[in-house]
């Protein structure tokens, strides 16, 4: 049985040409159905810790930036609270143009690169960045970009996954 499936894969399924894309043309394809993903187990998981770490923070009065934010999956959870303000920054302008629909008054960055020269110097007071990092090539760089940005006393709550945790249950 074994050799016949793989017999099939060879013939069939290899011959196929899969056009291999980038991830911002990768997350502007997914982006109208970002938000339907029942049983995802990756974001099932990310909205259990995420809303632990949020809880462990105080962030009414503050100036919040959600890097890599998506569709703003986790906006409802972060608007809650009595904040000053909420960015949203990501490198899909089709993720973006999701999160405009839900809250329509948004303001949103386009990541380019990760120096966030745009912004200002100790502008926010928390930085929200989930199931992000893994997508950055230098994180040492976005990482000291994040740091300038945020102020002195400021919060960051950054979520992500290892392939090998996900394959391990």
């Amino acid at each position: 049985m074994i050799a016949t499936i793989k017999n099939y894969i060879n013939k069939n399924i290899r011959s196929v040409k899969i056009k291999e894309r980038n991830a911002v043309e990768a997350y502007d394809i997914w982006a109208p159905d970002y938000d339907s993903q029942p049983g995802n187990l990756m974001l099932d998981l990310d909205e259990l810790v995420f809303a632990e770490l949020l809880g462990s923070i105080d962030i009414n009065n503050k100036n919040v930036a959600d890097i890599g934010c998506g569709t703003g999956r986790h906006w409802p959870k972060i608007l809650q609270q009595d904040i000053d303000g909420l960015a949203g920054f990501d490198v899909s302008p089709g993720m973006l143009a999701m999160l405009k629909e839900k809250f329509p008054e948004t303001e949103t960055h386009i990541i380019t690169d990760n120096h966030f020269a745009d912004i200002a110097d100790k502008t926010y007071d928390v930085i929200v960045s989930t199931l992000t990092v893994a997508h950055i090539q230098n994180i040492e760089e976005a990482l000291n970009a994040w740091n300038r940005i945020l102020k002195d006393d400021g919060d960051m709550i950054i979520t992500d996954f290892h392939p090998s945790a996900l394959a391990s249950g």
